[in-house]
């Protein structure tokens, strides 16, 4: 529960250097931080006596995967070589839309021509696009279609 308590601090240290937040408001939190801070972790000790509360938080702060669905490409032959293209591997993602957290099941596949422009070249699910954008890219948003 302290690492949250720290952690939170940063962010509001954080917020006001850069601007995002007025210096009133910061300093308005870290001195509730530090103030009620005692009060707060003796709340927290009384209702979770045997150190649930870390286990309590995390279930609450993530909520069941609702649905669970499998993503193939529409293709299983070779748009360069005319092969048909192999399962390689599974992906699995899973994404908070509006809806719920979905599960998603990517199938991954490959050309095993070794004399093919795409030889092993990943070749995933053409819907994968409409459901969220690549791992490396960040949204504070992402709704399902």
């Amino acid at each position: 529960m302290k690492i949250y308590l720290a952690s939170f601090k940063k962010f509001f240290k954080w917020m006001g250097e850069t601007g995002l937040v007025a210096p009133a408001i910061v300093e308005d939190v870290l001195s509730t931080l530090k103030d009620d801070r005692n009060l707060f972790l003796s709340k927290v000790a009384e209702e979770f006596p045997n150190g649930e509360a870390r286990k309590w938080l995390d279930e609450k702060l993530v909520p069941p995967r609702e649905r669970e669905i499998r993503l193939t490409p529409l293709s299983t032959e070779c748009v360069n070589c005319g092969e048909r293209l192999w399962v390689a591997y599974h992906a699995q993602r899973t994404l908070m839309t509006f809806r719920g957290l979905v599960r998603l099941t990517l199938v991954v596949r490959r050309c095993r021509n070794a004399e093919c422009a795409l030889y092993h070249v990943p070749y995933r699910a053409e819907e994968e696009g409409a459901w969220a954008l690549p791992a490396c890219a960040s949204l504070a948003w992402i709704s399902s279609p």
